[in-house]
């Protein structure tokens, strides 16, 4: 359900498939930022906290892991989280 919302909703975000996760790894590569901006643009514009995926090495650098059980993140069931993605990205 969640991958589906970000695949329809927030195009700027890939979401590779994964079976049987609350954990959700999610590619801002198309964000056009550097690691430290990625995280500070989910801080501060849509106040999720993701873990960055720097800290998994190397090739989490673009990529956010984000906990699904986190009540913060069922933001993303609103509007205003693919508007700020729609708006602030374009």
């Amino acid at each position: 359900m969640t991958v589906q919302y970000i695949r329809e909703n927030i195009p700027h975000l890939r979401v590779p498939e994964s079976e049987a996760t609350y954990l959700l790894w999610v590619d801002c590569s198309a964000m056009k930022m550097t690691d430290e901006e990625i995280i500070e643009f989910w801080k501060n514009e849509c106040g999720i906290i993701p873990s960055g995926g720097l800290e998994f090495g190397e090739a989490g650098s673009q990529y956010v892991r984000l906990n699904l059980t986190c009540l913060s993140f069922y933001h993303f069931y609103y509007k205003p989280i693919s508007y700020i993605f729609r708006h602030c990205l374009m």
